[in-house]
């Protein structure tokens, strides 16, 4: 029983925060230059966000296990909304847009930003060195991998992307 009165709770939670979030920005369109409201908008925005990421990190999840590629990277960037100073949903959705043959330049500031977050995580150095050759970037690309595969010697998936890239 209380776990069915946290859960009407929290879904109430979410409604009431959509509803502000809907009236801030109407007020925000009636009164562009009040900071204030744009303040309040913003706040409450990335609330509702960081309420509903777990939901859509487990509907990307699934996503990425039945290779909807395109559907993952849109589930994942509201996770990244959501979560902006977590780095495995900053290199996931760069994978998926990369998967999807999406938008690289998003892709390389994903990825980008999960290194900046977590700069020995092979994952995500692997996943910017993949979004620089997806760029064409060739030189930006051989470095990160070259730093993926020091600190992990043993990553067969980056050495395969170091030896495609060498040609």
């Amino acid at each position: 029983e209380r776990a069915e009165e946290r859960l009407r709770r929290r879904k109430e939670k979410e409604v009431n925060r959509k509803t502000a979030v809907r009236k801030l920005r109407l007020a925000q369109a009636m009164s562009p230059e009040d900071r204030e409201i744009r303040a309040e908008h913003d706040r409450v925005a990335l609330e509702l966000a960081a309420s509903l990421a777990a939901n859509y990190a487990e509907q990307a999840q699934y996503e990425e296990r039945h290779q909807k590629w395109a559907a993952a990277a849109v589930s994942w960037q509201k996770v990244v909304d959501g979560r902006p100073n977590e780095a495995s949903c900053h290199w996931r959705c760069a994978k998926a847009l990369l998967e999807s043959s999406g938008d690289t330049k998003q892709a390389v500031r994903l990825a980008q930003r999960a290194v900046d977050l977590e700069p020995n995580n092979v994952f995500a150095i692997r996943t910017l060195g993949r979004a620089f050759m997806a760029a064409g970037m060739t030189l930006n690309a051989k470095r990160e991998l070259e730093r993926a595969v020091a600190l992990d010697p043993r990553d067969e998936a980056t050495k395969a992307l170091l030896k495609e890239l060498r040609g």
